[in-house]
Protein backbone atom coordinates (compact mmCIF):
# COMPACT_ATOMS: atom_id res chain seq x y z
CA UNK A 1 0.00 0.00 0.00
CA UNK A 2 0.87 3.16 -0.89
CA UNK A 3 1.09 6.06 2.06
CA UNK A 4 1.67 9.57 2.16
CA UNK A 5 1.83 12.16 4.89
CA UNK A 6 -1.60 12.88 6.94
CA UNK A 7 -4.58 15.46 6.33
CA UNK A 8 -4.00 18.56 8.39
CA UNK A 9 -5.76 18.32 12.18
CA UNK A 10 -8.90 19.03 12.04
CA UNK A 11 -10.44 22.20 13.28
CA UNK A 12 -11.19 25.09 14.39
CA UNK A 13 -7.71 25.61 16.37
CA UNK A 14 -8.74 26.89 19.56
CA UNK A 15 -6.61 29.30 21.22
CA UNK A 16 -7.30 30.44 24.79
CA UNK A 17 -5.22 32.91 27.14
CA UNK A 18 -4.39 30.85 30.54
CA UNK A 19 -2.15 33.12 32.22
CA UNK A 20 -0.60 36.39 31.46
CA UNK A 21 2.49 34.39 29.23
CA UNK A 22 0.49 31.14 28.20
CA UNK A 23 -1.53 29.71 26.07
CA UNK A 24 -4.01 26.87 25.37
CA UNK A 25 -3.62 25.50 22.14
CA UNK A 26 -6.69 23.03 21.01
CA UNK A 27 -7.32 20.63 17.46
CA UNK A 28 -8.95 17.54 16.43
CA UNK A 29 -6.96 14.17 15.01
CA UNK A 30 -6.69 14.55 10.93
CA UNK A 31 -9.42 12.52 8.96
CA UNK A 32 -6.55 10.57 6.72
CA UNK A 33 -3.16 9.13 8.56
CA UNK A 34 -2.04 8.80 5.04
CA UNK A 35 -1.46 5.13 5.50
CA UNK A 36 0.33 5.18 7.83
CA UNK A 37 0.74 5.61 11.62
CA UNK A 38 0.78 9.25 12.93
CA UNK A 39 3.59 10.09 15.41
CA UNK A 40 2.32 13.76 16.50
CA UNK A 41 2.14 16.84 16.27
CA UNK A 42 4.14 19.97 15.44
CA UNK A 43 3.15 23.67 17.06
CA UNK A 44 4.64 26.76 15.83
CA UNK A 45 4.26 30.17 16.42
CA UNK A 46 5.16 33.47 15.35
CA UNK A 47 4.85 36.79 16.49
CA UNK A 48 2.57 39.02 13.89
CA UNK A 49 6.11 41.35 14.08
CA UNK A 50 8.82 39.07 12.61
CA UNK A 51 8.45 36.63 10.08
CA UNK A 52 10.34 33.64 11.15
CA UNK A 53 8.06 30.85 12.56
CA UNK A 54 9.57 28.61 16.03
CA UNK A 55 8.88 25.44 16.81
CA UNK A 56 7.33 25.32 20.55
CA UNK A 57 5.89 21.97 20.99
CA UNK A 58 6.25 18.06 19.90
CA UNK A 59 2.90 16.39 21.25
CA UNK A 60 2.03 12.56 21.03
CA UNK A 61 -0.20 11.12 18.37
CA UNK A 62 -2.91 10.47 20.63
CA UNK A 63 -2.87 14.31 22.56
CA UNK A 64 -4.79 17.28 20.98
CA UNK A 65 -3.78 19.79 23.23
CA UNK A 66 -0.96 22.06 24.24
CA UNK A 67 0.14 24.93 26.42
CA UNK A 68 2.61 27.24 25.12
CA UNK A 69 4.65 29.45 27.67
CA UNK A 70 6.80 32.26 28.22
CA UNK A 71 4.90 34.65 25.65
CA UNK A 72 4.90 37.99 25.84
CA UNK A 73 1.84 39.99 27.46
CA UNK A 74 -0.16 42.11 24.71
CA UNK A 75 2.07 40.73 21.69
CA UNK A 76 -0.36 39.00 19.12
CA UNK A 77 1.01 35.47 17.99
CA UNK A 78 0.13 33.34 14.68
CA UNK A 79 -0.17 29.51 15.62
CA UNK A 80 -0.02 26.57 13.19
CA UNK A 81 -0.47 22.89 13.95
CA UNK A 82 0.92 20.38 11.83
CA UNK A 83 0.23 16.43 11.64
CA UNK A 84 3.13 14.23 11.39
CA UNK A 85 3.43 10.31 10.44
CA UNK A 86 6.97 8.85 8.86
CA UNK A 87 6.31 10.43 4.71
CA UNK A 88 6.08 13.46 6.45
CA UNK A 89 4.34 16.51 7.27
CA UNK A 90 0.92 17.49 6.60
CA UNK A 91 -0.77 21.01 5.39
CA UNK A 92 -0.80 23.18 8.35
CA UNK A 93 -4.09 24.38 10.35
CA UNK A 94 -3.60 27.52 11.35
CA UNK A 95 -5.82 29.98 13.43
CA UNK A 96 -8.21 32.05 11.90
CA UNK A 97 -6.53 35.33 13.76
CA UNK A 98 -3.64 35.77 15.80
CA UNK A 99 -4.15 35.15 19.12
CA UNK A 100 -3.47 37.96 21.90
CA UNK A 101 -1.40 37.03 24.87
CA UNK A 102 -3.94 38.91 27.75
CA UNK A 103 -4.23 38.33 31.68
CA UNK A 104 -7.38 36.22 31.91
CA UNK A 105 -9.77 38.05 34.36
CA UNK A 106 -9.90 36.19 37.82
CA UNK A 107 -6.63 33.99 37.27
CA UNK A 108 -4.38 34.05 39.32
CA UNK A 109 -1.01 32.17 38.43
CA UNK A 110 2.29 31.65 39.41
CA UNK A 111 4.91 34.76 39.25
CA UNK A 112 7.70 34.87 36.58
CA UNK A 113 11.01 34.61 38.54
CA UNK A 114 12.72 37.91 39.83
CA UNK A 115 14.54 39.69 37.14
CA UNK A 116 18.26 39.35 37.43
CA UNK A 117 21.46 40.54 37.56
CA UNK A 118 21.54 39.50 41.25
CA UNK A 119 23.69 42.16 43.21
CA UNK A 120 25.90 41.01 45.71
CA UNK A 121 27.74 43.36 48.43
CA UNK A 122 29.00 44.17 52.10
CA UNK A 123 30.22 40.59 52.35
CA UNK A 124 31.55 39.29 56.06
CA UNK A 125 32.66 36.51 57.64
CA UNK A 126 29.18 34.90 58.28
CA UNK A 127 26.43 37.32 56.03
CA UNK A 128 26.44 38.72 52.38
CA UNK A 129 23.66 41.79 51.17
CA UNK A 130 22.12 40.33 47.83
CA UNK A 131 19.73 42.57 45.49
CA UNK A 132 17.58 41.85 42.70
CA UNK A 133 14.85 43.49 40.57
CA UNK A 134 11.12 42.12 40.67
CA UNK A 135 9.39 39.77 38.54
CA UNK A 136 8.17 40.97 34.92
CA UNK A 137 4.75 39.50 35.86
CA UNK A 138 3.31 38.99 38.89
CA UNK A 139 0.82 36.37 37.90
CA UNK A 140 -2.20 38.33 38.04
CA UNK A 141 -2.07 39.37 42.07
CA UNK A 142 0.39 41.01 44.81
CA UNK A 143 3.64 39.53 45.57
CA UNK A 144 3.41 38.15 49.05
CA UNK A 145 7.05 38.12 49.83
CA UNK A 146 10.42 36.83 48.17
CA UNK A 147 12.18 34.09 50.03
CA UNK A 148 16.03 34.20 49.14
CA UNK A 149 17.95 31.14 50.15
CA UNK A 150 21.49 29.91 50.35
CA UNK A 151 22.88 26.34 49.80
CA UNK A 152 26.34 25.14 50.20
CA UNK A 153 27.82 23.73 47.16
CA UNK A 154 29.35 20.83 49.08
CA UNK A 155 25.34 19.61 49.92
CA UNK A 156 23.37 21.69 47.13
CA UNK A 157 20.08 20.12 47.67
CA UNK A 158 19.80 21.08 51.27
CA UNK A 159 18.78 25.00 51.86
CA UNK A 160 21.24 26.23 54.46
CA UNK A 161 19.39 29.56 55.40
CA UNK A 162 16.50 31.58 54.03
CA UNK A 163 15.88 35.00 54.40
CA UNK A 164 11.86 36.50 54.08
CA UNK A 165 12.06 39.84 52.38
CA UNK A 166 8.74 41.88 52.22
CA UNK A 167 7.77 43.29 49.26
CA UNK A 168 7.93 46.31 47.48
CA UNK A 169 11.78 45.38 49.12
CA UNK A 170 14.41 44.06 46.79
CA UNK A 171 17.26 43.65 49.01
CA UNK A 172 17.85 41.06 51.70
CA UNK A 173 20.63 40.45 54.34
CA UNK A 174 21.46 36.35 54.50
CA UNK A 175 23.29 35.58 57.99
CA UNK A 176 24.70 32.54 59.57
CA UNK A 177 27.01 31.33 56.52
CA UNK A 178 30.09 30.25 57.46
CA UNK A 179 33.64 32.02 56.94
CA UNK A 180 35.48 29.84 54.16
CA UNK A 181 32.26 28.00 52.70
CA UNK A 182 31.05 28.75 49.27
CA UNK A 183 27.26 28.98 48.79
CA UNK A 184 24.62 28.99 45.97
CA UNK A 185 22.30 31.87 45.67
CA UNK A 186 18.44 31.62 44.94
CA UNK A 187 15.72 34.48 45.46
CA UNK A 188 12.02 33.11 44.53
CA UNK A 189 8.85 35.55 44.50
CA UNK A 190 5.74 34.18 45.68
CA UNK A 191 1.78 35.59 45.14
CA UNK A 192 -1.15 34.03 46.38
CA UNK A 193 -0.61 30.68 43.60
CA UNK A 194 2.90 29.41 45.24
CA UNK A 195 6.71 30.04 44.35
CA UNK A 196 7.90 31.68 41.01
CA UNK A 197 10.69 29.82 39.50
CA UNK A 198 14.24 30.78 40.98
CA UNK A 199 16.83 33.37 40.15
CA UNK A 200 19.95 32.04 40.48
CA UNK A 201 22.93 33.84 41.02
CA UNK A 202 25.29 33.46 37.97
CA UNK A 203 28.39 31.50 40.09
CA UNK A 204 28.89 29.97 43.73
CA UNK A 205 30.09 32.51 45.81
CA UNK A 206 32.84 31.95 48.72
CA UNK A 207 32.25 34.10 52.45
CA UNK A 208 34.92 36.16 53.86
CA UNK A 209 35.97 39.77 54.13
CA UNK A 210 38.07 40.09 51.07
CA UNK A 211 36.17 39.66 48.21
CA UNK A 212 35.93 41.32 45.08
CA UNK A 213 36.58 41.65 41.44
CA UNK A 214 38.83 39.80 40.06
CA UNK A 215 42.25 41.16 38.75
CA UNK A 216 42.62 41.48 34.62
CA UNK A 217 43.95 38.51 33.04
CA UNK A 218 46.89 37.77 31.16
CA UNK A 219 47.33 39.22 27.45
CA UNK A 220 45.65 36.51 25.22
CA UNK A 221 47.74 34.70 22.54
CA UNK A 222 46.23 34.18 19.02
CA UNK A 223 46.86 30.45 18.18
CA UNK A 224 45.95 29.96 13.86
CA UNK A 225 44.16 27.17 13.46
CA UNK A 226 44.40 24.51 10.19
CA UNK A 227 41.50 21.86 8.98
CA UNK A 228 42.29 18.99 10.93
CA UNK A 229 45.18 20.18 13.25
CA UNK A 230 42.96 20.03 16.40
CA UNK A 231 41.35 16.38 15.70
CA UNK A 232 42.44 15.10 18.93
CA UNK A 233 40.61 17.84 21.29
CA UNK A 234 36.67 17.42 21.01
CA UNK A 235 36.49 20.79 21.60
CA UNK A 236 38.09 22.07 18.38
CA UNK A 237 37.21 19.36 15.80
CA UNK A 238 34.77 21.33 14.05
CA UNK A 239 37.16 24.75 14.17
CA UNK A 240 38.29 25.47 10.11
CA UNK A 241 40.58 27.98 8.70
CA UNK A 242 38.26 30.99 9.50
CA UNK A 243 39.13 31.03 13.16
CA UNK A 244 41.38 31.53 15.79
CA UNK A 245 42.19 29.83 19.48
CA UNK A 246 42.88 32.36 21.99
CA UNK A 247 44.78 31.51 25.22
CA UNK A 248 46.15 33.66 28.09
CA UNK A 249 46.70 33.15 31.61
CA UNK A 250 44.29 33.58 34.46
CA UNK A 251 44.12 36.47 36.62
CA UNK A 252 46.88 36.91 39.18
CA UNK A 253 44.02 37.25 41.95
CA UNK A 254 40.32 35.69 41.57
CA UNK A 255 38.82 37.92 44.08
CA UNK A 256 38.45 35.85 46.77
CA UNK A 257 36.28 33.66 45.34
CA UNK A 258 35.93 31.80 41.91
CA UNK A 259 36.09 32.61 38.30
CA UNK A 260 32.22 31.90 37.13
CA UNK A 261 33.16 33.17 33.35
CA UNK A 262 35.41 34.65 30.71
CA UNK A 263 34.26 37.63 28.53
CA UNK A 264 36.37 37.72 24.99
CA UNK A 265 36.13 40.70 23.20
CA UNK A 266 37.09 41.76 19.72
CA UNK A 267 38.13 44.80 17.87
CA UNK A 268 38.56 45.37 13.95
CA UNK A 269 41.57 47.35 14.47
CA UNK A 270 41.21 49.77 11.21
CA UNK A 271 37.98 50.99 12.45
CA UNK A 272 37.36 54.97 13.42
CA UNK A 273 35.23 54.55 16.12
CA UNK A 274 37.26 55.20 19.81
CA UNK A 275 35.30 52.06 21.58
CA UNK A 276 35.23 49.52 19.05
CA UNK A 277 35.34 46.70 21.26
CA UNK A 278 32.65 44.66 21.10
CA UNK A 279 31.33 40.75 22.85
CA UNK A 280 32.75 37.66 21.01
CA UNK A 281 31.50 35.02 22.77
CA UNK A 282 28.22 34.02 24.12
CA UNK A 283 28.39 31.41 26.36
CA UNK A 284 30.22 30.70 29.91
CA UNK A 285 33.94 30.42 29.13
CA UNK A 286 35.82 28.03 31.91
CA UNK A 287 39.01 27.83 31.00
CA UNK A 288 41.85 29.53 29.81
CA UNK A 289 41.04 29.18 25.90
CA UNK A 290 39.15 29.87 23.55
CA UNK A 291 38.05 29.50 19.55
CA UNK A 292 36.01 32.29 17.59
CA UNK A 293 34.94 30.64 14.60
CA UNK A 294 33.51 32.58 11.12
CA UNK A 295 36.15 35.67 11.02
CA UNK A 296 35.97 37.71 7.86
CA UNK A 297 38.91 36.93 5.66
CA UNK A 298 41.45 40.20 5.26
CA UNK A 299 39.98 41.94 8.37
CA UNK A 300 42.46 42.64 10.93
CA UNK A 301 41.13 42.00 15.16
CA UNK A 302 42.38 42.44 18.24
CA UNK A 303 41.57 40.49 21.30
CA UNK A 304 41.24 41.06 25.20
CA UNK A 305 39.75 39.36 28.02
CA UNK A 306 37.77 40.16 31.46
CA UNK A 307 37.69 37.83 34.28
CA UNK A 308 33.51 37.57 36.05
CA UNK A 309 33.22 36.40 39.81
CA UNK A 310 30.65 37.31 42.18
CA UNK A 311 31.35 40.57 42.64
CA UNK A 312 31.47 41.60 39.13
CA UNK A 313 33.39 41.88 35.89
CA UNK A 314 37.54 43.01 36.24
CA UNK A 315 39.21 45.34 33.95
CA UNK A 316 40.06 44.37 30.36
CA UNK A 317 43.44 42.81 29.87
CA UNK A 318 45.99 43.65 27.40
CA UNK A 319 45.07 43.40 23.30
CA UNK A 320 46.58 40.72 21.20
CA UNK A 321 48.66 41.69 18.89
CA UNK A 322 46.49 42.62 15.58
CA UNK A 323 45.60 39.63 13.78
CA UNK A 324 44.84 39.59 10.27
CA UNK A 325 42.64 36.93 9.14
CA UNK A 326 43.70 35.15 5.96
CA UNK A 327 41.96 35.41 2.55
CA UNK A 328 41.20 32.11 1.37
CA UNK A 329 42.04 31.68 -2.00
CA UNK A 330 44.58 33.28 -3.98
CA UNK A 331 44.53 37.32 -4.16
CA UNK A 332 44.50 38.26 -7.53
CA UNK A 333 44.27 42.70 -8.41
CA UNK A 334 41.13 44.26 -9.48
CA UNK A 335 40.45 44.46 -13.56
CA UNK A 336 38.17 45.44 -16.10
CA UNK A 337 36.22 43.29 -18.26
CA UNK A 338 34.26 45.43 -19.40
CA UNK A 339 34.67 49.65 -18.81
CA UNK A 340 32.15 52.39 -18.89
CA UNK A 341 31.11 53.67 -22.33
CA UNK A 342 30.48 57.88 -23.18
CA UNK A 343 26.96 58.62 -23.15
CA UNK A 344 25.02 61.46 -24.73
CA UNK A 345 21.70 62.40 -23.65
CA UNK A 346 18.99 64.97 -23.74
CA UNK A 347 18.16 66.56 -21.12
CA UNK A 348 15.53 65.09 -18.91
CA UNK A 349 16.53 61.12 -20.11
CA UNK A 350 18.10 58.59 -17.87
CA UNK A 351 21.18 57.49 -18.66
CA UNK A 352 23.28 54.12 -17.17
CA UNK A 353 27.29 53.64 -16.88
CA UNK A 354 28.16 50.08 -16.28
CA UNK A 355 31.09 48.22 -15.61
CA UNK A 356 32.56 44.40 -15.14
CA UNK A 357 35.43 44.24 -12.71
CA UNK A 358 36.77 41.57 -11.36
CA UNK A 359 39.18 40.34 -8.49
CA UNK A 360 39.75 38.71 -4.88
CA UNK A 361 38.92 40.04 -2.48
CA UNK A 362 35.94 41.46 -4.43
CA UNK A 363 36.73 44.70 -4.84
CA UNK A 364 35.21 47.93 -3.40
CA UNK A 365 33.66 50.33 -5.59
CA UNK A 366 33.35 54.09 -5.79
CA UNK A 367 31.55 56.38 -8.39
CA UNK A 368 33.01 59.67 -9.32
CA UNK A 369 31.36 62.78 -10.99
CA UNK A 370 33.71 65.41 -11.85
CA UNK A 371 35.67 64.05 -9.28
CA UNK A 372 32.76 64.53 -6.58
CA UNK A 373 32.02 61.12 -4.93
CA UNK A 374 28.58 60.18 -5.88
CA UNK A 375 26.35 59.65 -2.73
CA UNK A 376 22.53 58.18 -3.20
CA UNK A 377 19.72 60.35 -3.92
CA UNK A 378 16.29 60.62 -5.23
CA UNK A 379 17.97 61.01 -8.55
CA UNK A 380 21.17 59.04 -8.98
CA UNK A 381 22.12 55.78 -6.87
CA UNK A 382 24.72 53.28 -7.68
CA UNK A 383 24.20 49.05 -7.32
CA UNK A 384 26.04 46.33 -7.53
CA UNK A 385 25.69 42.15 -7.95
CA UNK A 386 28.74 40.58 -7.75
CA UNK A 387 30.97 41.40 -10.56
CA UNK A 388 28.53 44.28 -12.54
CA UNK A 389 28.79 47.71 -11.28
CA UNK A 390 25.92 49.97 -12.51
CA UNK A 391 25.50 53.60 -12.21
CA UNK A 392 21.99 55.68 -12.82
CA UNK A 393 21.42 58.73 -13.10
CA UNK A 394 17.83 59.72 -13.89
CA UNK A 395 16.71 62.87 -15.56
CA UNK A 396 19.60 64.23 -16.47
CA UNK A 397 21.16 68.16 -16.71
CA UNK A 398 23.52 70.29 -17.31
CA UNK A 399 25.11 69.67 -13.40
CA UNK A 400 25.80 66.11 -14.13
CA UNK A 401 27.40 66.44 -17.25
CA UNK A 402 31.14 65.78 -17.41
CA UNK A 403 33.65 63.01 -16.49
CA UNK A 404 32.16 60.04 -14.84
CA UNK A 405 34.95 57.82 -12.92
CA UNK A 406 35.03 54.49 -11.48
CA UNK A 407 37.37 52.90 -9.13
CA UNK A 408 37.82 49.55 -7.53
CA UNK A 409 39.97 48.53 -5.51
CA UNK A 410 41.23 45.67 -2.60
CA UNK A 411 43.97 45.13 -0.67
CA UNK A 412 46.52 44.93 -3.69
CA UNK A 413 45.96 47.95 -5.89
CA UNK A 414 43.44 50.46 -6.95
CA UNK A 415 41.99 50.56 -10.85
CA UNK A 416 39.86 53.05 -12.52
CA UNK A 417 38.12 53.83 -15.76
CA UNK A 418 36.40 56.97 -16.90
CA UNK A 419 33.43 58.10 -19.64
CA UNK A 420 32.36 61.13 -20.37
CA UNK A 421 28.23 62.67 -20.35
CA UNK A 422 27.22 64.68 -22.96
CA UNK A 423 23.97 66.76 -22.48
CA UNK A 424 22.06 67.60 -25.53
CA UNK A 425 19.18 70.23 -25.10
CA UNK A 426 17.50 69.56 -28.25
CA UNK A 427 16.18 66.16 -28.92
Amino acid sequence: MVSAPPSSPSGPLQVTPTGPDSLLVQWGPPDDDGGSPLLGFDVLIKNTEQRVWMEVANVYENVYWTQIKDLHENRRYNIRVYSRNSDGFSLPLEAENPAQVIHPTGVVVQPSPPVGPMKLSHITDTTIDVSWNPPENLGGSKLKMYVLESRNVSDPFTVHEVEVVDPPKTHGVLQGLETGETYILRVYAENNAGLSDPLIHSSPVRIGRNVFRPSCPGKPKVIVLERGSFEDNEKFDQVLEDSVILTWEAPYHDGGTSISTYIIEKCVKESSKSDCWERASFVPVRDEMYAIANLPEGVVFGFRIRAENAMGVSEPSLSSKPYMVPYRKKINPPYFTKKPISVTAFEGQNVEFSAVILGYPMPKVKWYINDNEVETSKDIYASSEEEIHTLVITSVNEIHKGTIKICASNPLCAVSATAELHISRFY
